[in-house]
């Protein structure tokens, strides 16, 4: 069976994917083969500055935020990411937020040069109201990857996975199991 490899950055995609990988499809959630100068700059403000402690886990709660912020994601699925957000950090003390330690320590590169090099078949996924990945980008994306598909989840913000993940499902199953249903036998 093909496998789906799902990542945040395509940063990450491209240096994980080469021409000897085994990876048999690949999915882009709404990632940009580079990052702007602003966003790396709020990636190391986030990432260098000193972790909020909170005396109960529904302050720390409470001070849960999406980087970006836009969202369509309901209370309630933002509640319990949330929750799944937090660190005991002992002494009744809990913290919440990314990992500050990858944050700090990204190394921008642009990944475009490497794109079609990527020789499994790859879906790139957008969030309709992405503010991360252009549709032009997108576009500019399925372009430079010779095996690609390119699909908008409607009414999405960034967090597309997040937001509608039913739909981000459905897709990467039908895009996996067009492969699949080729007795596993991807084209070359």
């Amino acid at each position: 069976m093909p496998s789906a490899f799902h990542v945040s950055s395509n940063q990450v995609a491209v240096s994980f994917y080469n021409d000897e990988n085994q990876t048999q499809t690949l999915v882009v959630a709404d990632a940009t083969p580079d990052v702007s100068a602003d966003g790396l700059a709020q990636m190391r403000r986030i990432g260098t500055r000193p972790l909020r402690r909170f005396v109960s886990r529904r302050l720390a709660a409470q001070a849960f935020r999406l980087i970006p912020p836009e969202t369509v994601a309901g209370q309630a699925r933002l509640g319990k990411l949330a929750t799944r957000s937090m660190r005991h950090r002992g002494h009744g003390r809990w913290s919440i937020g990314p990992d500050r330690e990858f944050l700090a320590r990204i190394i921008p590169k642009v990944a475009w040069p490497l794109l079609p090099r990527i020789r499994c078949p790859t879906l790139i996924l957008r969030a309709e109201h992405s503010s991360i990945l252009t549709r032009r980008a997108a576009q500019a994306m399925q372009q430079a990857i010779p095996r690609s598909s390119f699909y908008e989840i409607p009414g999405t913000c960034h967090h597309l996975i997040l937001e509608r993940p039913g739909e981000v499902a459905k897709a990467v199953r039908e895009f996996v199991g067009r492969y699949a249903r080729e007795g596993d036998q991807l084209p070359v």
